[in-house]
C-alpha cells in the first residue's frame, strides 16, 4: 500500500472540490485556506462536515470513526490525524 501524503494544500483542494459540487459553501472556491482555519470558521455545517468525512474516507481508503471531525478542528489538525493513519 502506498503511503498517502496529507497537506494543507491537499485539504484545500478537497474543500474546493466539494464547494464546486455544492456540498460546501461557495466562498471556499476563492478563499485562502490556511492550516489554522477551523471547520467552523470555514463555514461548514453538519451536512458539510458529513460530506467532508465521506470524501476523506474515499481519498484515504479507510472508514473514519464517527468522532473523527470536530467543529473546532483546524485544517492542520485534520491533516495530522490523516497523516497518522499511514
Amino acid at each position: 500500500m502506498t503511503e498517502q501524503v496529507w497537506t494543507t494544500e491537499r485539504m484545500a483542494g478537497i474543500l474546493r472540490e466539494l464547494a464546486e459540487e455544492d456540498e460546501l459553501p461557495q466562498h471556499l472556491l476563492t478563499a485562502t485556506i490556511k492550516a489554522e482555519d477551523t471547520v467552523e470558521t470555514l463555514g461548514l455545517d453538519s451536512i458539510g462536515a458529513v460530506a467532508l468525512i465521506d470524501r476523506l474516507e474515499t481519498e484515504a481508503g479507510v472508514e473514519l470513526p464517527d468522532d473523527f471531525l470536530d467543529f473546532k478542528d483546524s485544517v492542520a489538525d485534520i491533516v495530522a490525524r490523516l497523516g497518522g493513519m499511514n
